[in-house]
């Protein structure tokens, strides 16, 4: 029979996919201000929906280089005032990949600097978006927790980080292969240069459900 045991628990730093629409919708922004065009807070939320939609969408198929984005108005002019724009697969690619999954050393600690206003709710927010850098600092932590258990083998002593032989993404933004892969490319990455075979991802069921 199989038997689990767990060996760590990683910070919950409330670091995910609505962070990834608000950081493409951010984008979208700047880019509207650009060409003339200011949104208003109600509008901005809009985007943010508008935007989360045309992620999946392009993580979803390959072929499509851009998406189409419409941000209603209000008042008389509800249609003719609509602001239209698209987020692209290169807008995409630069903001969620290379942002939250960026290329790094295991060793890169996440960055931080001083709490804002949220420090008041509680609530564990990232300070650094970059997920890779959250993932290598929790090997690092995690290199001596096998040694501990009966019947799993110490890592070497050389060894910079644990060194996990499988992956099981746990559904969310990891739907996404272009992202598992990334974020797979990232872990085999530290592993080759540590000198431990690559991990394999697993395939299992939905496992939102």
């Amino acid at each position: 029979n199989l038997d689990l045991t767990r060996v760590a628990v990683g910070d919950h730093i409330l670091l995910g996919g609505d962070n990834m629409d608000l950081a493409l919708a951010y984008a979208v922004t700047h880019k509207l201000m650009a060409a003339g065009t200011r949104l208003d807070p109600w509008q901005t939320r809009a985007l943010a929906h508008g935007c989360r939609i045309a992620k999946e969408t392009l993580l979803a198929d390959a072929s499509l280089e851009s998406v189409p984005v419409v941000v209603p108005s209000r008042g008389a002019k509800l249609i003719g005032g609509s602001v239209r724009t698209e987020v692209t697969r290169a807008e995409l690619l630069a903001t969620v990949v290379e942002g939250f999954f960026p290329q790094v050393a295991v060793t890169d600690a996440p960055q931080s600097r001083a709490r804002g206003a949220l420090t008041q709710l509680g609530l564990p927010y990232a300070q650094d978006a970059a997920i890779t850098r959250h993932l290598g600092a929790f090997l690092c932590r995690q290199r001596e927790a096998t040694a501990e258990l009966n019947g799993f083998a110490p890592q070497p002593d050389d060894a910079q980080f644990l060194h996990p032989t499988a992956v099981l993404f746990n559904g969310g933004a990891f739907k996404s292969n272009l992202i598992a892969e990334r974020l797979l490319d990232q872990l085999n990455a530290w592993l080759e240069a540590d000198g431990a075979p690559p991990a394999r991802m697993l395939r299992g069921a939905d496992l939102d459900l």
